[in-house]
């Protein structure tokens, strides 16, 4: 029987202010106040100012499928910010190309100002990192080892994180049990990293659907045919029919075939246990990889046994060479030719809606321009029906077009009773809003409704001694095309096919932010903040300590 999951019916959990909207809510609670102040004071004005205020307040904040206008607004006023800091653009550091616009700066008069901003706009765009993968470094990048990452985003925990490459849960024909059977491994792979103590708390599943890439089978050739002189002519001629047979058979390979090409990144947050871990192997960052090295050979196994298949870790190289590819897919992913593992990032701009990339051809004879655009897949647009392990496969396949495109689903996860508390609380705020509406004679609002299932579904899978614990996370969608009409195209048609066979109801477009968004679908686990955690559960953290000095851990 496959493995039944609901995702959908709640966006996030429920405010101080009731709902899922807080903002919305709490906006409206404080105009709310702020009219009946105005009535005691300035009575029929001050009640018609408050009324207008509501009213601009709720009209503002409809959620609409282009969002509300107050997230229009939001968009706006970023892009115009980001056009005063570095135009939209990014370019990689280059010191004496950085000394020379400060000279040049430092030259100018004071009454120059169009100029002095022009030079420091091209000055900001001059970046050790692209938007998308800011603050990442390495801590171990050595040549042919597990590439360990160190990530320490402005105002996010510091993390490590490591990526494999796996083959996936379906490999060809394979049976229904096989399949239910790897989605229960995968399962309980994740569960078993839920309690608090675990160090490895995130994991991104990641799928990149791309052309092929003829290359190995390019290699196999060359390493098979026999380059020494055939004994006669018939001989020769065979051996050339052979080679134009086998490379028809490559160039239709490439013309209109998309593979699929399966990535997990785990990541380790810098969090007490961490350290406290890694000081028993060593001091600061020795300490430190000591610890990943014996952390990945175990994660390497607990993959495999969760019906990942083959399991290979990738070197920094590698992961530099992903990301080039990311931002300019002519070259090929597994490309390792002058990817640097202190300079993987392109020159590229963004407007509102597009992540725009001028890289090199295959050749590097020409240049060539690629336009990406993210979306964000989150619960509160899901149907909430229930799903099967494939209920993405029709975004992952069979589309009309050839579209180049990576789905990413970064997941943080909670411990069992901070996960339940927090269903519970749920519970009761949605039942709470259910009740006052019915009270007042009204229909209860089908959003809370929906709210309430879902929380009820995991106030129920959390049960104590159940095993289970809480996942929080969020979906990533980029495509990638040639041109700007190309991406428009492509856009629509993974909309329909979204919400004609995967069930959602909307792609979130992550207008205004789409150079920082592409870093989500890159191997890198972007795009989803540590958990809230509550002031109870903080205070038990700071209760347990950090171990006594004399045990082992």
């Amino acid at each position: 029987m496959a493995v039944i999951g609901y995702l959908g019916g709640e966006s996030s959990t429920r405010s101080f202010f009731g709902g899922q909207n807080g903002t919305r809510n709490a906006l409206l609670i404080l105009g709310a106040l702020a009219t009946m102040v105005g009535t005691l004071f300035f009575q029929k004005t001050g009640l018609a100012i408050g009324l207008a205020v509501l009213a601009i307040i709720y009209l503002s904040t409809i959620s609409t499928a282009r969002g509300s206008m107050w997230e229009r607004h939001q968009k706006r006023s970023r892009m115009k910010d980001r056009d005063k800091f570095d135009g939209g653009l990014f370019h990689p550091f280059d010191q004496a190309q950085w000394d020379a616009l400060t000279e040049e700066i430092s030259a100018l008069r004071w009454w120059n100002h169009k100029e002095r901003t022009q030079l420091v706009r091209e000055r900001n765009a001059l970046r050790s990192r692209p938007d998308g993968a800011d603050g990442m470094g390495w801590l171990d990048e050595t040549p042919g080892e597990p590439g360990i990452q160190w990530h320490a985003p402005e105002g996010e925990v510091p993390y490590f994180a490591v990526t494999w490459e796996v083959d996936g849960q379906l490999r060809g024909i394979e049976s229904s049990q096989r399949a239910d059977s790897a989605a229960n491994g995968w399962g309980k792979l994740l569960a078993d990293h839920g309690e608090s103590l675990t160090l490895a708390r995130g994991f991104q599943p990641l799928t990149r659907v791309l052309p092929a890439d003829t290359a190995r089978y390019e290699q196999w050739a060359a390493d098979n045919v026999d380059i020494d002189e055939p004994e006669n002519d018939r001989l020769a001629e065979a051996r050339e029919q052979l080679l134009d047979s086998y490379d028809d058979l490559l160039r239709k390979l490439r013309t209109g075939s998309m593979v699929q090409r399966h990535f997990i990144t785990v990541q380790w947050p810098m969090s007490s246990n961490f350290t406290a871990a890694a000081a028993l192997r060593g001091p600061g960052r020795d300490g430190w990889r000591e610890l990943m090295k014996s952390e990945i050979a175990s994660m390497s196994r607990q993959l495999r046994n969760a019906k990942q298949g083959t399991a290979r870790v990738l070197t920094a190289r590698q992961i530099a060479a992903w990301i080039l590819h990311a931002q300019n897919p002519s070259r090929p992913i597994d490309s390792l030719r002058d990817a640097d593992t202190r300079r993987f990032g392109i020159a590229s701009s963004q407007n509102l809606s597009e992540h725009i990339v001028t890289g090199r051809s295959l050749n590097g004879d020409m240049e060539v321009e690629w336009h990406h655009r993210t979306a964000a897949i989150r619960a509160g647009n899901l149907a909430s029906n229930g799903r099967t392990q494939w209920w993405l496969l029709p975004l992952l396949v069979g589309l009309e077009k050839d579209i180049i495109r990576t789905i990413a689903f970064p997941q943080l996860l909670v411990p069992n009773g901070e996960a339940l508390s927090t269903a519970r609380k749920d519970v009761v705020r949605d039942s709470a809003d259910i009740k006052s509406q019915n009270d007042d004679g009204e229909l209860a609002d089908e959003t809370a409704e929906a709210g309430l299932g879902a929380a009820r579904r995991r106030r129920k899978d959390l049960r104590p001694g159940s095993g289970e614990h809480g996942d929080e996370w969020v979906g990533y969608i980029t495509l990638s095309a040639r041109s700007r009409t190309q991406l428009a195209e492509y856009c629509r048609i993974v909309e329909e096919r979204a919400a004609s066979s995967a069930g959602m109801n909307k792609l979130e477009w992550l207008d205004s932010y789409q150079s920082a968004a592409s870093g989500c679908t890159w191997p890198i686990f972007r795009g989803i903040q540590q958990p809230r955690i509550s002031a109870g559960s903080r205070a038990v953290d700071a209760l347990a300590g950090k171990g006594e000095k004399e045990a082992l851990s």
